[in-house]
């Protein structure tokens, strides 16, 4: 008995925290693993470091915002998948220089607001 009512308790909290009915993007800042697209500039999945560096595409520039919409490679440090995602960017990185459909190397880093954002970018051949 003892364990049929431990395992309701963790049955109950796993479909509070991943309600059926609500997407998890729309709980946890607009993710979508069904494609890998992630529309926040944060990530909310457990790092294992605080920064890392991939290869990329170039999907979309929003300069006003300092958002980049990048396909890039695993990123094994932080423990992420392939996937396309916006990641906010820092003044240094001189977004200017870029434009849609480049290949670019880049390094993020978590901030203090423990969000990620791109602190580097170089063109990639």
């Amino acid at each position: 008995m003892r364990h049929t009512n431990f395992f309701i308790l963790f049955l109950a909290l796993t479909i509070s925290y991943f309600n059926p009915g609500e997407s998890w993007a729309s709980s946890h800042g607009h993710m979508d693993h069904g494609n890998h697209n992630m529309s926040d500039h944060s990530m909310e999945m457990p790092a294992k470091s605080n920064h890392g560096s991939a290869m990329g595409i170039i999907n979309k520039i929003d300069s006003k915002n300092r958002l980049i919409n990048v396909t890039h490679g695993p990123i094994p440090s932080l423990g992420w998948p392939e996937m396309t995602m916006d990641l906010a960017v820092t003044k240094r990185v001189k977004i200017n220089n870029f434009k849609n459909g480049d290949h670019v190397h880049f390094t993020v880093k978590k901030g203090r607001d423990n969000r990620f954002r791109i602190t580097k970018m170089m063109p990639s051949k």
